[in-house]
């Protein structure tokens, strides 16, 4: 037997421990395991995912209203408060050290915080791809588009004082 023999050699790798090349099978898994797969609809993106407290699947849907705020830098439950925009708002809160927004959902099974962040550049995309697909009429984004632009310049003015 060789004086160098590790048992545990498959178990921990000196360089990647188990997320090395050897464990295939497990990287794409704890990778499709963290994943928010966001998908367009007419009700809004249906962002999916597995909650990463219990592991059960889940879904919320942002209506597009909310995205256009989001895509104005403002909560869109601050934008929209008096108005009748969105049927069911989720409120949304900006996380400064992650750069991203992240809805004030927790699992309804183990309480633990929903995965999903949006980026500033995000909610554009979603938009763009919510207008091929037909399910955003353009009248109706640009009214939603000036009531998200002018809740976020009184947020800045707010701001400034």
């Amino acid at each position: 037997m060789a004086r160098d023999y590790d048992a545990f050699g498959d178990v921990q790798n000196t360089q990647a421990g188990i997320f090395g090349a050897e464990q295939a099978g497990l990287e794409p898994a704890l990778r499709n395991h963290d994943a928010v797969v966001a998908r367009p609809s007419k009700a809004g993106v249906v962002l999916q995912m597995s909650c990463q407290g219990c592991g059960v699947p889940t879904h919320i849907t942002t209506e597009w209203p909310e995205m256009v705020a989001l895509k104005y830098g403002v909560n869109p439950v601050v934008a929209f408060r008096d108005q009748k925009v969105l049927s069911d708002p989720t409120p949304w809160e900006f996380l400064p050290h992650e750069h991203a927004w992240r809805p004030a959902m927790k699992c309804s099974r183990c309480g633990f915080n929903l995965p999903v962040r949006i980026e500033p550049h995000e909610p554009e995309k979603y938009l763009a791809a919510g207008r091929r697909a037909g399910y955003i009429n353009r009248q109706g984004e640009d009214q939603i588009s000036r009531i998200a632009a002018q809740a976020s310049a009184s947020q800045g003015q707010q701001a400034g004082k």
